[in-house]
C-alpha cells in the first residue's frame, strides 16, 4: 500500500491603512504639541529661532460645525518633566494666522510658515515644545505627521525611526497631555545665521555742556602792601 500525507493551511491577512495626518479635533482645549530638543552642531550656547514651518492637509471649511474662517495659533513653550507646559509661553513666539494664510497639500509638500515677532532664543540641550491650536477648536484643521511603520506619502520610504528627539502629544488642557508614542508632527524649525564684520564707532560730545553747582560759599580777601624804610 502507498500512503500519501497532505498538509493544507489557510492564511488570512488584512491590512489597515493609517493616514499620515493627525486631526486636531477637540471639544474644548484640545491642542496638539510636539517636543523638540535643541542640539547645536558646534556646542554653541543655543540658537535663535526665527520661524516654524508646519504642513497641513486640511483647514477651516465654510460648513464647519464651529463656524467658518477660523484661524490657527502656534507658540513655543517650556516643558515640565518631559511634558509640554502650555502655560509658560516663550516671549515673541505666539503667532496667529488666518485661514487664508494656511497652505494645504495632499502629500505634505507645501509648508505654512509661522514667523515669530522676534528671534526666540532656545538653549542647547534643552527640551521645548510647540503647541498648535485652531480657533474655536475647529476640527477641520489637520496636520501631517510621521507614524512609525507607515509609508511616507511624499518619498515612498517607510518611516522606521524616530525623526526628532521628542514625541507628539494631544492635550485635554494646556497642562494635561497624553503622549502619542508613534506619532511625530512634520515640521521645520528655522534659525538665524549670524555673520561678523569689523567696524568703527565714533562718539562725539554735544556742543554745550552744563554744570550745576549748589551751596557755594566765598571769602573776600584784601591784599596789604608793606613799605620798608
Amino acid at each position: 500500500p502507498v500512503t500519501n500525507t497532505y498538509t493544507t493551511s489557510t492564511t488570512w491577512s488584512s491590512s489597515v491603512t493609517e493616514p499620515d495626518i493627525y486631526n486636531i479635533i477637540a471639544y474644548w482645549w484640545e491642542p496638539l504639541a510636539q517636543i523638540l530638543t535643541i542640539s547645536t552642531p558646534n556646542k554653541e550656547s543655543g540658537v535663535f529661532a526665527t520661524s516654524l514651518d508646519l504642513y497641513f492637509q486640511g483647514k477651516s471649511q465654510p460648513n464647519s460645525i464651529v463656524g467658518a474662517n477660523n484661524g490657527i495659533i502656534v507658540y513655543l513653550c517650556e516643558t515640565d518633566n518631559g511634558y509640554p507646559n502650555g502655560s509658560v509661553i516663550l516671549p515673541f513666539s505666539y503667532v496667529h494666522l488666518s485661514r487664508d494664510q494656511v497652505n494645504i497639500s495632499a502629500n505634505a509638500s507645501v509648508a505654512t510658515r509661522f514667523t515669530f515677532d522676534s528671534p526666540v532664543f532656545l538653549a542647547d540641550g534643552t527640551d521645548y515644545a510647540f503647541i498648535i491650536k485652531p480657533d474655536n477648536n475647529d476640527p477641520d484643521y489637520k496636520v501631517w505627521c510621521a507614524h512609525l511603520g507607515d509609508t511616507d506619502v511624499k518619498s515612498g520610504a517607510q518611516v522606521y525611526s524616530q525623526p526628532v528627539m521628542g514625541t507628539a502629544f494631544e492635550g485635554a488642557t494646556v497642562k494635561q497631555w497624553t503622549a502619542l508614542q508613534a506619532e511625530y508632527i512634520k515640521f521645520k524649525l528655522n534659525v538665524a545665521s549670524f555673520s561678523s564684520n569689523n567696524g568703527t564707532a565714533v562718539f562725539h560730545n554735544t556742543n554745550q555742556e552744563y554744570l550745576t553747582m549748589l551751596n557755594i560759599g566765598y571769602t573776600d580777601r584784601k591784599s596789604t602792601r608793606l613799605n620798608s624804610s
